[in-house]
């Protein structure tokens, strides 16, 4: 997966099944990754026949929703970002349509696809609906830019401020809203 968020960032145009492959076997020569590079080489086969993430999913015996388990996970958010490459929306909802642990596959391949496109590829309503208070979406642009001067050799910068009384506020808060879903967990019907 981070193999397939560097190329994505790195490479330009779309990134194909079989550059892909070629690139992670040569990653993995001399390990014992044969399970792995069988499953990409069905992904492989799958993207290039056109199917869908949810077909594929299928095929993989996955109908009833994606597990948490890497030789599921993977290869379902390997599809959904080589089949949607600049479609960060088209590639979330793909593997939402896939069930199951799909807060997970859809963060995953949001992130996969989110390298190649940035923030102008995230579509703008999902943008103005973010809410994580007290960060706001400009406090997380600041973050991500001071983020990317240091990586690209600027001096170290520190997570620009927050208020931390609403932080205390929104945790316990978020506290109160955890412990009513457990208690309501436990009253019938179960």
């Amino acid at each position: 997966m981070a193999l397939a968020a560097h190329l994505a960032a790195t490479t330009q145009g779309a990134v194909t099944p079989a550059q892909y492959r070629d690139a992670l076997d040569s990653l993995l020569q001399g390990d014992d990754a044969d399970e792995l590079l069988a499953l990409v080489e069905r992904v492989k086969a799958s993207v290039e026949a056109n199917e869908t993430t949810q077909a594929f999913a299928e095929q993989l015996g996955l109908a009833r929703g994606v597990s948490g388990y890497m030789y599921h996970t993977v290869p379902v958010t390997l599809h959904g970002w080589l089949s949607h490459q600049q479609d960060l929306g088209g590639a979330v909802v793909e593997v939402i349509r896939c069930g199951g642990d799909c807060d997970s596959t859809a963060a995953i391949v949001g992130a996969m696809v989110g390298a190649g496109v940035g923030v102008a590829g995230i579509p703008p309503e999902w943008r103005a609906r973010l809410i994580d208070w007290p960060r706001t979406v400009a406090w997380m642009q600041a973050l991500a830019d001071k983020l990317a001067d240091t990586v690209a050799g600027a001096q170290p910068a520190k997570a620009p401020r927050l208020f931390a009384p609403a932080i205390v506020l929104r945790n316990v808060a978020f506290l109160g809203v955890v412990l009513a879903h457990g208690l309501r967990r436990l009253l019938p019907p179960y």
